[in-house]
Order: C-alpha cells, then structure tokens, then sequence
C-alpha cells in the first residue's frame, strides 16, 4: 500500500516537472536575489539560481529593473493605480487588478499579470464552486440542508452513522466534519472527483457535522459529486459550464478546470481563469446570480453565526476576523462579525484574492491577480494580498459613481497605450481537462511555473495550519 502510494506520487512529481512550458511572461517568478524589487528568468532552469536568461537563451546575472505597468481600463480607478504602483507598494511583484460594479469592470490595471490571459486561481476556484452549488439550490436540485445521503447513492443512510447527517450546508462552510485526504489537504491521487468522494467518505471523516471547522478539499470533492448526481451530468467542469459559464458568457480558453496540478478535478482548487472571464462570474455573484435570500446566506459568517466556531485557523488577517461563509471566507471587523459593512474574499495559494464589498446600498468588488510560488500557502503570502486590497479599496471606496448606483458615471478615459518594449503576447495557458478543451491552434499549450510543485502539494493548496 505505501509503496503504491510512493510510486503514484513520484508519478504525480514527475508530471508536474514535465508540464513546465514556455510561458509568455518569460517565466515570470521570485527569486531570492532579486525579491522583492524584480523578478527573474531561469530559462526552464538552464540558469541557475539568481541568474536570469537573455532573449538569446543566454545567462545574465543582472535583474531586470522593472515590469511594464499598463492601465487598461481607467473608469474608475481613481488613485488606485497610482497607489498600486508606489515601490513601496508593488514592490515589482507580478498582479493584475480589476475594480467594478454591476455593469462589469470599469478599471482594469496590467502589472505583469495580463487581464486576457489564464493563471492557476487555487482556491479561489471556491467562490465559483459555492455560487455554482447555491444556484443548483435556487433551480431546486437540493436544499442547503438536504443531506449528502438523500443525493449520493453509495453514501450511509445508517442514522448510527453520523457521516448520515452531512448536508450540503455543512460542506459549503466546512463544517462536515471530514478532514483532509489520507495523504494531505488535496492529496487524492484518483482520476476523478467522485473517486476522491468516495475517498474522503471512507478514510477522512473525524466529527461531528457542525461542530468543527476544518479547511480541506475534501469538503469539494464531496461536493461536486453532490452537483453530479443532482444534475445527471458527467463532470465538475460540465455543471460549471452550464450553470455558470454559459448563462455568463464566460470564455472557457481563458476560464476552465485542469489536472496539470492534480490528478482529479477539484471543485475548490483546480480552476484557470484570466483576471477578465473571472470578473464576469464575481460581477454576476454580487448582483443577482442567485436568490437574494441565498445571496445573504452565502456572505453570512457560518462559523461564527451557525456553528459557533470561535476562530478558525487563519485567526486575524490584516486586522480582520476570518471566518467562513458559504464557499468564501467573510472579513469580520469585530468579533461578532456584525455591522453593515461587508467584505468576503476566496483567496488562494498564489495569491490570486478577488473580494466583494457592501455597505447599505453601495457595493463593488475588486480582483487581485498575484502568481507568488511556493510551497502552500502561508499568512503572509495572504495578508500582503489584504493589505493590497485594503489599500486599493481607501481610493476606489471614495467614487460615487463605482459603490452608489445612482451616479451616473464621468467619461470614460482612453486606456493607457502598452510601455514601450513590453510583452502583448499570449501566457502560456494550462491544459484544459474533462469536458474542456483548447481548440485554439495557434496558442502553445503549457502550464503556469510554479515552484517547488511537489512541496506545493505537501504544503496543500492553501493553507499554513496551526
């Protein structure tokens, strides 16, 4: 048996090696001797640590100085892109922002992050898979309280059984009860979500539903499976794609699943997005998308309101309480988590943390786009991400015209031209897997360099735990 799982997992390593491609950006990533004013090119690591590579496929020691910074779209940027691009701030750290409204994005900023261009999300793939679940809710496929075992038919009925009394209420907070997969947060090494199901079912399962907190994958895995069964369709990516990528527009050659970083397709981890297709859905999710009555639920401290959880892991984030709502985490501003104003976030491992914010009538949400490698995630690799975003949100949080509705917006400024000498050309797009597919043939296919893959797995997708 280890030695099954030995041989599976250096499969696994060696496949995230391989997948390594030409990436647009040049490979765009940290390095310790240049962090944090630059980044550096290791030419598929022919340079060796610290070194960057020329054009001419050369090793160069020098550190370029500086990425372009390119203001796509500036309708509503305020001094948000000023903000953005103080040393102090940016620190040239490859991002993307995107700020907007019900109408969609009014200002979009390109600092080393392209808007049109897909990056691995990590657990930000977990705000679309709970509005993808709470509008399966709304078309009456389930309840947010119907049981696991009134939709899964190889789940237990048995009522001595307390696996019987896991809802899709408990999964979407995570509060079901179940811990990570044997081997680790996201460490199924099956083909398929409802085979990493099934695992989770029978190896993983620690307490009692609602009485415990715990982060993990296997909480998603469950629950595409749930979506499957309810809907009759064949995959997680099938469901999305007609709940959610459809009805939106969304385009699935820069928004779509993919394994190049696990074996199985997970619900909460395994999305690649572009900063423009995601800001479709979150435009959608904070205006309309599903039930209002779900729409308050879903930005609702669960673990807090619901299952009295006092704290959970992440503890306090740039001075915020982290609790979990409904496929998101909520931003508390006491410990109560009460108030009217409103900020719910999907972070995950790279950095990648789009956010919604409300207050009374005024809303918007906004998209920070990071690609930082590394092994997991970490708290700091998280609160820079708040920081950030707190710091954008003191500028755009003053323009009538973005939060109130009633404003009529002022005229559009004509976008930034691109810096002289920068790169307009495709990233290199992650492979598209189950039910998508790239049919573009002229765009080279690879995967996003991350480093250290493996350590990235051990590590989780996510997570520094306590």
């Amino acid at each position: 048996m280890a030695g099954g799982l030995l041989l599976s997992s250096l499969a696994l390593v060696i496949k995230f090696l391989a997948a390594r491609g030409a990436d647009d950006r040049s490979h765009i990533k940290y390095d310790p001797s240049c962090y944090p004013l630059t980044f550096t090119n290791d030419c598929d690591g022919k340079c060796g640590t610290g070194v960057t590579c020329n054009a001419d496929q050369s090793c160069d020691v020098q550190c370029p100085d500086k990425l372009p910074f390119n203001v796509v779209e500036d309708s509503c940027c305020g001094d948000a892109a000023e903000y953005l691009q103080d040393p102090a701030v940016w620190k040239n750290e490859p991002m993307g922002v995107a700020i907007g409204n019900a109408d969609g994005a009014c200002c979009v900023i390109d600092a080393g992050v392209s808007p049109t261009l897909p990056k691995f999300v990590a657990s930000a793939s977990k705000m679309v898979a709970g509005y993808t679940m709470l509008k399966l809710v709304d078309e009456g496929f389930f309840k947010l309280d119907t049981r696991v075992a009134d939709v899964v038919d190889w789940w237990t009925q048995d009522e001595k059984d307390i696996r019987s009394k896991v809802t899709i209420h408990h999964l979407l907070s995570q509060t079901d009860g179940h811990s990570w997969f044997a081997a680790g947060l996201a460490m199924c090494f099956m083909d398929s979500t409802e085979k990493c199901a099934k695992a989770a079912f029978e190896q993983s399962h620690k307490w009692e539903p609602g009485s415990k907190f715990w982060y993990s994958e296997t909480s998603f895995a469950i629950l595409g499976t749930v979506a499957i069964k309810a809907t009759k369709l064949p995959d997680w990516p099938s469901v999305v794609k007609k709940y959610v990528f459809d009805p939106l527009k969304v385009n699935t050659e820069a928004c779509f699943y993919s394994t190049a970083l696990l074996p199985w397709v997970d619900p909460g981890a395994s999305m690649a997005c572009s900063v423009n297709e995601y800001s479709k859905m979150i435009t959608a999710f904070q205006n309309g998308f599903i039930s209002t009555d779900l729409a308050e639920k879903a930005e609702k401290a669960q673990t807090h309101a619901t299952y009295n959880v006092k704290e959970t892991f992440l503890g306090t984030l740039a001075g915020r309480k982290m609790h979990y709502a409904l496929g998101q985490w909520r931003e508390c501003y006491n410990d109560e988590c009460l108030g009217d104003e409103v900020w719910t976030d999907s972070i995950g491992m790279y950095g990648w943390y789009p956010w919604k914010w409300r207050k009374g009538n005024e809303k918007y949400w906004g998209i920070l786009a990071r690609q930082v490698p590394g092994a997991g995630g970490s708290s700091a690799k998280f609160e820079r991400s708040l920081v950030i975003s707190q710091g954008i949100h003191k500028h755009v949080v003053q323009l009538p015209h973005l939060i109130d509705p009633s404003h009529q917006a002022p005229p559009k400024v004509a976008p930034s031209p691109p810096a002289s000498g920068s790169d307009t050309s495709a990233d290199a797009k992650a492979s598209p897997t189950e039910s998508e597919s790239s049919t573009d043939g002229n765009e080279t296919s690879s995967t996003i360099l991350i480093a250290a893959p493996w350590m990235a797995l051990v590590g989780g997708l996510l997570l520094l735990v306590h």
